[in-house]
């Protein structure tokens, strides 16, 4: 596994890398899994606890590790 820059487009199991000057490094574990709604479906961005987070577009981390491709 290596960290990468670009944020993945597909549905996974990830750890977020954000440095700022105060803090350091800080890790997150998420998830982007895709939700149906009808008859169409979204790549979603949700917390460790399954619950959506925020829009995909605004997931924007220094760096992403990938843990797990999921089914999509």
């Amino acid at each position: 596994m290596n960290w990468q820059r670009e944020k993945p487009d597909y549905p996974c199991v990830f750890v977020s890398r954000y440095s700022n000057k105060e803090d350091g490094n800080r890790y997150t574990i998420w998830r982007f899994e895709f939700i149906d709604v009808g008859c169409d479906k979204y790549l979603a961005w949700l917390t460790e606890d399954f619950e959506e987070y925020d829009d995909i577009s605004c997931c924007e981390f220094d760096e992403y590790l990938i843990l797990e491709k999921l089914e999509q």
